[in-house]
């Protein structure tokens, strides 16, 4: 009976493709026009102007019942343990959470997670922002890939493969694939890049 939609980057809830400039509905409004739909959808994002564009799209939902539309403009690492706290312990969930950058903590998704019955699509962001910036990581004591990956791991990896990118990222996701099994997820598809 309750089943929990969370998305920690909603954005406005529309998107604009770069090359033609043509509009299509966000993650937040294809989970509100499921056919199954959610009783709770939690939607956060840091940009002020992202969140009141969806909270004006999110109105022609509010009416519809059964359905409780949450919408925090707050960091996804401080806001995530609020959402957790608010979701039934029995509740079915689905998070999904398409970071551009590094900006969710491994932490995080644990905190989320934790005791509950969640499915996750992950955006694992190796090319917009693992392999532009790591070498910059690299070279500091504690990086964003520390808080990423959960510790200092992926430091071998990148060191054992620095001209070889394919192989740097394939060791990158089996690091964080591992990551996820220790805390009860797996990859689905197994080999899923």
């Amino acid at each position: 009976p309750s089943r929990a939609y969370i998305d920690l980057f909603s954005g406005p809830g529309m998107c604009m493709f770069r090359e033609d400039r043509k509009l299509t509905e966000g993650s937040p409004l294809l989970a509100l026009k499921a056919d199954y739909p959610f009783t709770d959808y939690y939607f956060s994002d840091l940009d002020p102007v992202a969140i009141m564009a969806l909270r004006k799209r999110c109105e022609p939902f509010q009416s519809k019942a059964g359905i409780k539309i949450n919408i925090f403009q707050k960091d996804c690492n401080v806001v995530a343990s609020e959402i957790a706290a608010r979701i039934k312990a029995d509740a079915l969930c689905l998070a999904f959470i398409d970071p551009t950058g590094l900006d969710f903590k491994f932490s995080t998704l644990k905190a989320l997670t934790a005791n509950k019955q969640m499915d996750m699509i992950l955006h694992f962001p190796h090319v917009t922002t693992i392999k532009r910036n790591i070498e910059k990581w690299y070279g500091k004591d504690q990086s964003k890939m520390d808080d990423f990956f959960d510790g200092s791991d992926w430091r071998s990896i990148y060191e054992g493969n620095r001209g070889n990118l394919t192989n740097l990222t394939h060791g990158l996701l089996e690091l964080y694939k591992a990551k996820l099994a220790r805390i009860g997820y797996t990859m689905e598809p197994s080999d899923a890049v």
